[in-house]
């Protein structure tokens, strides 16, 4: 009798530690999704700053050869 409360004993111990173990598990698994979507954001940003950057450099390329074709047609 003894030994069967015993075995009770361990195994509500086991499943609260497998309990704990989950909650942990889950914490990590979110704390990766909100880290993998700050990544997200992050590519998104540095996309967008590229296509403005090219697009300055183009406008600006553009501005140049207006100078030009002005300063030739003087």
């Amino acid at each position: 009798r003894q030994e069967l409360k015993e075995k009770i004993v361990v195994l509500r111990k086991n499943q609260t530690d497998l309990i704990e173990l989950k909650n942990s598990l889950q914490k990590i698994g979110n704390t990766i999704g909100s880290i993998n979507n700050r990544i997200h954001q992050a590519e998104e940003r540095i996309s967008e700053l590229k296509e403005r950057f090219f697009k300055s450099t183009q406008s600006d390329k553009n501005k140049e050869k207006g100078i030009k074709k002005n300063e030739q047609n003087l």
